[in-house]
């Protein structure tokens, strides 16, 4: 079920307020997005977990900063995309410390750091596009390209979309987010 912005702004006042309920509901509606978003960045599936409750963390601590309730998903998605860039990182110095400075994989690693932060920008870039969608287009994505990435059967019955306009449906919604993309200059 898709939250409207007055559901998410009471979902917001009630986690500020300590509410355990809230907090379970808001960690339930926005895990598969935190894992995706952390997966996307292609850290170590060993380091997913920590990330993830690293980002809820980092939620709790400033849940007061946010204002807007419709903005939650956006901000947990760029918090843990952000945390498991710097997880990346910290493993890549670490391992880097360990060789010796005249070794070229040392300098290949660089290179690795540099493509992770290229990497996560057009991450948040796609992010962002596909947070924009909305309706029919966003379940379907969601379902066929998420964390759980469904067959067209199991979209099918998942949405109620007769399995034949699954096919015609999702290019009509690849070509908003294509459209959505253009303005956000990720093709540039």
């Amino acid at each position: 079920m898709e939250l409207t912005p007055a559901d998410w702004n009471v979902l917001l006042l009630r986690c500020r307020h300590k509410d355990g309920r809230a907090w379970a509901r808001l960690v339930e509606i926005l895990q598969k997005r935190v894992y995706w978003a952390i997966r996307r960045t292609g850290l170590a599936e060993s380091e997913v977990e920590d990330v993830f409750q690293t980002t809820f963390v980092a939620l709790h601590r400033g849940i007061d900063s946010i204002t807007n309730g419709a903005g939650l998903p956006s901000w947990v998605i760029t918090t843990a995309t952000r945390c498991a860039i710097e997880r990346k990182l910290q493993l890549l110095k670490r391992s880097s410390e360990v060789l010796d400075p005249d070794d070229n994989t040392l300098l290949s690693q660089e290179k690795s750091a540099e493509t992770v932060v290229e990497e996560t920008a057009q991450s948040l870039t796609l992010h962002r596009a596909m947070a924009s969608l909305t309706g029919r287009c966003a379940k379907l994505l969601e379902a066929l390209f998420g964390a759980k990435e469904a067959s067209y059967e199991e979209a099918s019955r998942m949405l109620a979309i007769p399995l034949g306009s699954i096919g015609p449906t999702k290019a009509r919604c690849i070509e908003k987010l294509r459209s959505k993309l253009a303005e956000l200059n990720f093709f540039a």
